[in-house]
């Protein structure tokens, strides 16, 4: 036999071997990748741009945006970057700033339906600041504290997620949820995000590192036309998976925020939204720490933005702000 023929029966093999591999795959109910439908417009045109420091930023105005073509909200983004608290006093001794991500800024619901406001309302001698931005992890809110002008007895609650773990080490998981899904909510993302770059602690040991957007991840050629393909990619980022490196480093951002505070006189307190047995490892590692565990269910659909969306409605709003006003403020 010709070594002609030898390679030919070897190729032939190798491509009778992967289309069987497609077919089992197909049996036992493996797809190619999809992406999941999500829809965000807004009046007037974008509201969140790219931020070379945090990865998204808010743009300033008043927007009104409508998610899965069935629930409208009103958002006022201030010249200072943050979303607006109703009620907020133009004078005050003492400045709340509420730091976290979408379920701080409120995606979904209106500038006075937000816990901030709710809390605002109640403690009308202090001042709510809201730093909530869609997309953030405990990395962002790192960063945003060094940049805050904090005064003594200013008070810095962090508002942590469970999902917020998989954003602070920018694992693989987090990649394609940020960078497939949305660059398939918006038609003109590419110039929105161009010069953003996210940033991420890889370790507990290092300093803050950045990707680029661009660079933030790759489907395999292939991957929405084969099972396959989209197995083997999805196998590969499960296994680079490393959940105890996001505790520690998320527990180690938490003690440098804490440390930050300290130096300046300044409460810093975390409100857990969503408790896991990964925010359970946290709160212990770092029992210095006041801490509240708001245990949010974001299956419930009376307490969720449901069927559109599944971050808090007004009243998840107001039972996360009962709660904050309860433990933090004896209200």
């Amino acid at each position: 036999m010709s070594i002609f023929k030898k390679v030919g029966k070897i190729v032939l093999y190798f491509l009778i071997t992967i289309a069987c591999f497609e077919v089992s795959l197909w049996i036992l109910g493996y797809r190619p990748y999809q992406h999941q439908l999500y829809k965000m417009y807004s009046v007037p045109s974008n509201p969140y741009i790219g931020h070379d420091n945090l990865g998204i930023a808010l743009n300033p105005g008043e927007y009104e945006i409508t998610i899965n073509e069935g629930l409208t909200f009103q958002a006022t983004h201030l010249p200072s970057g943050i979303r607006k608290t109703r009620n907020t006093p133009i004078e005050s001794d003492q400045n709340i700033h509420f730091l976290g991500c979408s379920f701080t800024y409120g995606y979904g619901v209106n500038d006075e339906q937000t816990f901030a406001s709710k809390i605002q309302k109640v403690q009308a001698d202090k001042k709510i600041i809201n730093h909530g931005v869609v997309g953030y992890g405990t990395a962002q809110n790192y960063l945003q504290l060094q940049s805050l002008n904090l005064d003594s007895g200013d008070i810095v609650i962090l508002c942590l997620s469970s999902e917020h773990l998989k954003r602070n080490t920018l694992s693989p998981a987090y990649r394609k949820h940020l960078k497939l899904g949305f660059e398939n909510s918006s038609d003109n993302l590419s110039e929105l995000m161009n010069g953003a770059r996210f940033p991420y602690l890889s370790s507990c040991d290092s300093i803050i590192s950045y990707e680029d957007w661009f660079s933030m991840y790759t489907n395999y050629r292939g991957r929405n036309w084969f099972s396959s393909v989209n197995f083997v990619q999805t196998l590969v980022d499960e296994f680079q998976e490393d959940l105890d490196n996001q505790i520690s480093v998320t527990t180690c951002l938490l003690k440098r925020m804490y440390s930050k505070c300290n130096e300046q006189d300044v409460d810093f307190k975390v409100v857990c939204l969503d408790t896991s047995e990964e925010t359970k490892k946290i709160q212990q590692a770092s029992n210095e720490i006041p801490w509240l565990n708001i245990d949010f269910d974001f299956g419930n659909a009376d307490y969720t933005n449901a069927p559109f969306d599944t971050h808090p409605n007004e009243s998840g709003h107001q039972l996360i702000a009962n709660k904050v006003l309860e433990h933090y403020f004896n209200e």
